[in-house]
Formats: structure tokens, C-alpha cells, sequence
């Protein structure tokens, strides 16, 4: 049987690293690709004659003879220039487009390889249409999810429309963004808007950005869902001014979250909604109102959650989570006895897997 399991991801990405350590330790083949050590540190060969053949110089093969039972694309990183070497402008852009293009081919090479045999977590398809936050609103609807009001635009007389319509809106970023500093870091959480008026109209026209009515809410919900199980968390967000917009401007610990049941119909809802991404593992977020709705925020298909057995070690996720990416599903999958998330992070593999990461290069794509 092909214990072999890829998994993309960032040289700085604890998930797909305790994962592969668990997957390890319980005898599979984990294989973790840096996609940005192409092309400063590491060199490819795609050989393309009686057979195919790939090598690469210092990263393990992403293109197997023997392929992969499961592919998770975890945290995907792409080939990336760092700064200090320098180029003339022109002559980045042109790198950074002819290194677009490779990485786009090696992995329809991978995709037409072993797609339709291996388990993806989640499929290259699933990861397009899920990264578009319009799509999931649309999808919210069709599904039954409530959903806030949304207009997602770069037209400033449309956000000032919608804010006469609505009240004070929330403003939120189709892609997270961050900028550091000698100072520390800003991170592009979402904003709250009382007075439009006064924001430049070169501002909102330079980006587009989701547009919301700000919802009073009770608090907030996390949750899982793979392989036919939720693990959830409830995020007291209004316990902190800094959390009251957006729950992540507090870090979650036992005082402000804890386990939650998100309610079957909910998940229902959810599944249908991951189906027609044609994803199977989804990361949701929703706002809990003052009445005990579900608004629908967002579904992220490559969300965090072993967060959860960091705050509570009881809820079985590295555990639920590592048979997902083995097997494909959870059939078989037990609560009791797997591993858990405090006793892999001091295991051997672990602290190996973590030191070897640390020699490669990531790009500052989010």
C-alpha cells in the first residue's frame, strides 16, 4: 500500500508540520514541499521523453513514480525571488511571471499524474472556487445560510449609497494583508466604518473590498468540518474592544472561547455548501445575533483548527484530523487513543520536521 502523503505548505506552517509529524510516528511516508525553495534554493528537471521523469535537487520529488495516496495542500507556497537579489524591475516581473507559469505546469503534471487516484485535501478546483468570497454569499443563499447584506465594489458613490441604505458598515479584505515595521505589524482585519464621508475616494476606488452592515452580536463560532464531523468553538468576541469587530483581534484562549455544538440543520447547511465547492475539509465562521441567528461569514478551505486542541486538549482534532488526510474519511476514525496534539509536538519527528523547515525560504504571500 503507497503510505506516501504530500503535503504543501510554508516553512513556517505548525499545522501541516504536527500533521505529518503524527502521520510519522504512526508509520506513513509524509512528504513536505516548500514550493518557495524553487528557484534560489533548490533545482528542478522535468524530463518529458519515453516517460516522464522530475528531479529535484534538494526537495523531496513532488513527482513520484509510485504518486501519493493523499494530497493536502495545506498552506501551498510558490516559487518565489527574495529581495536581496537584485534585478531591474523589468526584469523581476518577467521572473516572477516565467516562474507563475512553471509552477502552474508542474502542477497540472502532479494533477494529471495521481489527481484522480490520490485523496486531495482539498482539490485544485475546490481551492478556486472556494478563495472567492461572493461565491460562498451566493452559495450561503442558495443553501439557506443567512447572510449580511453585501456589496463588493471599488466605486466610492456605491459605499456611501450603501451606508445611507444600511448604517454603519463594516469594510473587509478579499485578501488578508499584513505590513511590519520597526514598530511591530498591522494586520488587515475588518474595520468598522460610522462616517464614510470622509474616506478619500482614490482609497476605496484603488482597492475593492467587502462591504457589510455591522451586526450587534453575542458572539462569534469557529468550526470544523471534515469527514462528516464538526469540532467548534465559541468566541466570546465582545468581551474585549479589541475583538468586538473582528474576533481575531484578541488571541483565543480558554477565557474567551470554548467547545461549542453548532446545530445540526447548520451543519447541514454547511455541507451543502462545501459540496458545491467541491471541497472537503472548510473552516466556517459566523456571527451569533442577540435572536440566535447564524449569520454566515466566510468558509476558509484551509482554515486553522488544531488552535482547538491547543485551548482545549480533550477535543480530538490533530487525532480526527491526520486519519482525514491518511484514509479520506472517518469511517473507522475513533475519539480514544489517537494521537494528541500536546504529546506530538515533543516527539522526535516533530522537532525535526520544525528545525528542517527552518533552512528554507518562504514567500510573503499569506
Amino acid at each position: 500500500m503507497n503510505n506516501k502523503i504530500l503535503i504543501l505548505t510554508k516553512p513556517g506552517d505548525s499545522t501541516g508540520q504536527v500533521v505529518a509529524a503524527a502521520l510519522e510516528n504512526s508509520g506513513h511516508e509524509p512528504v513536505l514541499y516548500y514550493g518557495a525553495a524553487f528557484p534560489t534554493q533548490d533545482e528542478h528537471t522535468l524530463r518529458i521523453d519515453d516517460e516522464v521523469t522530475f528531479t529535484s535537487r534538494n526537495m523531496p520529488s513532488v513527482l513520484p513514480e509510485d504518486g501519493f495516496h493523499s494530497v493536502w495542500v495545506r498552506r501551498p507556497d510558490s516559487p518565489w525571488i527574495p529581495p536581496e537579489i537584485i534585478m531591474e524591475p523589468d526584469d523581476r516581473r518577467y521572473v516572477d511571471a516565467l516562474l507563475s507559469v512553471y509552477s502552474s505546469s508542474l502542477m497540472s503534471m502532479q494533477i494529471d499524474s495521481y489527481g484522480r487516484d490520490a485523496f486531495w485535501v482539498n482539490s485544485m478546483y475546490g481551492r478556486l472556487a472556494a478563495s472567492s468570497k461572493p461565491l460562498q454569499l451566493k452559495l450561503a443563499a442558495k443553501y439557506g445560510l443567512l447572510y449580511p447584506p453585501t456589496i463588493v465594489t471599488n466605486d466610492p458613490v456605491s459605499v456611501r449609497k450603501f451606508r445611507s441604505e444600511k448604517g454603519p458598515l463594516i469594510c473587509k479584505a478579499l485578501v488578508m494583508g499584513t505590513w511590519s515595521s520597526g514598530k511591530g505589524a498591522a494586520v488587515s482585519y475588518t474595520s468598522r466604518l460610522d462616517d464614510v464621508s470622509e474616506l478619500p475616494d482614490s482609497s476605496i476606488r484603488i482597492q475593492p473590498a467587502i462591504y457589510q452592515p455591522c451586526i450587534q452580536k453575542k458572539y462569534e463560532v469557529r468550526a470544523a468540518l471534515f469527514g462528516g464531523h464538526c469540532f467548534a468553538i465559541r468566541i466570546d468576541s465582545q468581551s474585549s474592544v479589541n475583538s468586538e469587530v473582528d474576533s481575531r483581534g484578541e488571541h483565543w484562549t480558554a477565557k474567551n472561547a470554548a467547545p461549542y455544538i453548532l446545530p445540526d440543520a447548520i451543519i447541514q447547511k454547511c455541507e451543502k455548501l462545501m459540496s458545491h465547492l467541491g471541497i472537503v475539509y472548510g473552516a466556517f465562521d459566523f456571527i451569533v445575533t442577540d435572536d440566535d441567528e447564524f449569520i454566515f461569514l466566510e468558509v476558509n478551505e484551509a482554515g486553522q483548527c488544531l488552535f482547538m486542541e491547543d485551548i482545549y486538549p480533550e477535543m480530538p482534532i490533530l487525532s480526527a484530523l491526520t486519519h482525514f488526510v491518511r484514509w479520506g474519511s472517518l469511517s473507522g476514525w475513533s475519539a480514544v487513543g489517537g494521537p494528541r496534539l500536546c504529546d506530538v509536538k515533543r516527539t522526535d519527528s516533530f522537532l525535526r520536521i520544525r528545525e528542517a523547515a527552518q533552512q528554507w525560504v518562504a514567500s510573503p504571500v499569506l
